[in-house]
């Protein structure tokens, strides 16, 4: 989210796209996707934050109050054929959406060099797949189609798949700029390049085995979601699988956010977990928020340290958001594989509910607090030499707040 302390300068390499409730264009996305609901569903049929419902799959009561009280899209039901398509997935191999008629197709649309909302959208189908079961998983697949005008090809979405460890487990489509286009205008998906940034429909369907959409919502830019999300999705496909396939699913819970004034979360290193952190208390703390899939993270995390032993008056902590994790494990295994890297004090924020509370909404994502957790400062990079300067001014201002 951009705000008075937001810093974009840093020497990180690609794109990162952007759903953020701040974001100029977030307006014009909505009206795409809102004015496609409107004619494929009718009035009434839109369960935004779980205001009503419709369709045969219904939102328990009270799932519908956690959904009202969550930044998670209810979603709307759609009944209109699927548009068809044929592209190319990360294995080089031609993918139309007719090849998997009489399975369960849960469609979204992900650019492939995002650190933002992308991951997000990941996790989440590939959560209801795990909440749904393996019998379940015989009768779904899950899609994927690059939303990216400037990295189409193959090795992009290759990439992309290997490095969230989905190779196997979707199937990540792409193709020349006009044949994505022709895809994006039937599906109703807004993408454009704005400033170097990649700005798009964060859109999730659901097609029936039939052949026609089922659903249709929004992935919401807040990490303590992806959980919840993927609950919701799982709901929607359990609808159209076969009786045999379908199991009971858990209840929603989603816990309040944190304070970063009081906020304590396990510790982990190369061996595993052994203690916890506190953010606050300990004085002047710059929390950078990371994954295992980060871009050049070991190279980031090196310069990371050597900053933070020149700056030995701020405490350093880097954070693992483990909502956008392929495993709970992914970042002790990348520490593991890496032993040369300088000591650092890692954490583990497992549902995402830390970096909400602070804001957070890309990987890497960098925030300043003062000791007694007060935001100072953030960038949605790594910080660079002239952030440092920066700090000692706003600490020396913040004075010991």
């Amino acid at each position: 989210m951009r705000g008075q302390f937001d810093e974009f300068a840093g020497s990180e390499k690609g794109s990162r796209c952007f759903e953020t409730r701040a974001f100029p264009v977030r307006a014009r996305r909505r009206v795409l996707l809102v004015a496609l609901l409107a004619l494929a569903v009718g009035a009434g049929a839109y369960l935004r934050l779980g205001r009503g419902g419709a369709g045969p799959v219904r939102t328990p009561a009270t799932a519908a109050a956690i959904l009202a009280n969550t930044p998670v899209d209810a979603g709307a039901y759609l009944s209109r054929p699927a548009p068809a398509f044929r592209l190319i997935d990360q294995f080089g191999q031609t993918v139309t959406l007719a090849q998997f008629r009489g399975r369960a197709v849960v469609l979204a649309f992900i650019d492939d060099q995002c650190t933002t909302i992308c991951p997000l959208t990941m996790e989440s189908m590939v959560g209801a797949e795990r909440l749904l079961g393996a019998a379940a998983a015989r009768h779904m697949v899950l899609l994927a189609v690059n939303v990216n005008p400037t990295a189409t090809s193959v090795a992009d979405v290759r990439q992309y798949s290997a490095a969230h460890g989905l190779m196997n487990r979707w199937l990540f489509l792409t193709g020349s700029p006009a044949t994505l286009a022709r895809v994006w205008k039937q599906y109703g998906i807004y993408t454009a390049v704005i400033h170097g940034v990649v700005d798009h429909t964060p859109a999730l369907y659901v097609i029936a085995p039939n052949g026609r959409e089922r659903w249709v919502a929004e992935t919401a830019m807040e990490y303590r979601a992806v959980n919840t999300e993927a609950l919701v999705l799982a709901r929607v496909v359990q609808g159209v699988l076969p009786h045999a396939a379908v199991k009971r699913l858990p209840r929603l819970t989603v816990p309040p956010p944190p304070s970063p004034k009081t906020a304590s979360i396990p510790a982990i290193t190369a061996s595993g977990r052994h203690g916890t952190v506190a953010l606050a208390g300990h004085g002047p703390t710059l929390v950078v928020f990371a994954a295992s899939w980060a871009p050049e993270l070991a190279a980031n995390w090196r310069t990371l340290a050597a900053q933070a032993r020149a700056h030995a008056n701020i405490r350093v902590v880097v954070v693992d958001i483990g909502t956008v994790e392929p495993s709970s494990t992914a970042f002790e295994r990348f520490m593991a594989a890496n032993p040369s890297l300088p000591p650092m004090t890692v954490a583990y924020d497992a549902t995402g509910q830390l970096a909400d509370a602070l804001g957070a909404q890309n990987i890497p994502e960098s925030v300043l607090l003062t000791g007694g957790g007060r935001v100072l400062w953030r960038s949605q990079s790594w910080p660079i030499t002239s952030s440092w300067a920066r700090f000692g001014q706003l600490l020396a201002k913040a004075g010991k707040g």
